[in-house]
C-alpha cells in the first residue's frame, strides 16, 4: 500500500493499479468511484451514500458490509476475482458520458427545477 500524496494524473495512476480500496463510509458524489469506473478498476467500499449508488453500477467491483478487517478482506478477494474477467469491467454504463459537466448540469438543473413542487407537495 502506498500513500503518494498529491497526483497530478489520477488516470495514469489507476491505470496502473488493480483495485480502488475506498475505506469511507460515505461519499457525497463518488469523483474517485467513476475515475475508478473510466480505468475499469475494481473498487472494494463501504455501502452508504454514493457507494452504493455507483458500485456496481458504474464502478466494477463489491460493497462490503462492514468496516471490519475480514469484511475488507473478503471483498478485496472478491474484487480481484471481478478484475480477472474484463469483459464483465466493460459491460457498464460509461461513466465518461454519464457524468459529463452538460449530463450533471442538466441534470442538476432539472432537479433544482423540481424542488420547489416537491416541497409543496411534502
Amino acid at each position: 500500500m502506498t500513500f503518494p500524496g498529491h497526483i497530478d494524473d489520477v488516470h495514469a495512476l489507476l491505470r496502473r493499479s488493480d483495485l480502488l480500496v475506498h475505506h469511507r463510509p460515505v461519499e457525497t458524489f463518488g469523483l474517485s468511484l467513476v475515475e475508478a469506473a473510466i480505468e475499469h478498476v475494481p473498487v472494494v467500499c463501504l455501502g452508504g451514500g454514493a457507494l452504493s449508488e455507483m458500485v456496481p453500477t458504474y464502478a466494477p467491483g463489491v460493497v462490503v458490509g462492514d468496516d471490519t478487517p475480514r469484511a475488507f478482506a473478503a471483498g478485496i478477494v472478491d474484487a480481484v476475482r471481478l478484475g480477472d474477467d474484463r469483459s464483465r469491467l466493460t459491460r457498464r454504463p460509461d461513466p465518461a458520458r454519464s457524468f459529463a459537466r452538460a449530463v450533471v448540469i442538466a441534470r442538476w438543473h432539472r432537479e433544482l427545477d423540481e424542488l420547489p413542487r416537491r416541497l409543496v407537495h411534502t
